[in-house]
């Protein structure tokens, strides 16, 4: 009977050591989704700020001609 209680709690401490990988990954996966969208969102501002100085550059040259 002690046999089986050690073994049994060798296991609960491999479930659990298990279970806490496991959360860790989700939520490395989830994370990794919100990292995608942030990285997009900033590369669209980016291209919107560049897009701009571009405009604004384009009519000082207007102006100065």
């Amino acid at each position: 009977m002690a046999e089986l209680k050690s073994k049994r709690d060798d296991f609960t401490k491999t479930l659990s050591l298990l279970r806490k990988e496991v959360k860790v990954a989700t939520n490395i996966l989830e994370d990794n989704d919100e990292i995608k969208r942030n990285m997009k969102a900033e590369k669209a501002m980016q291209q919107k700020r560049f897009i701009t100085k571009q405009k604004t550059r384009h009519m000082y040259d207007d102006l100065c001609r």
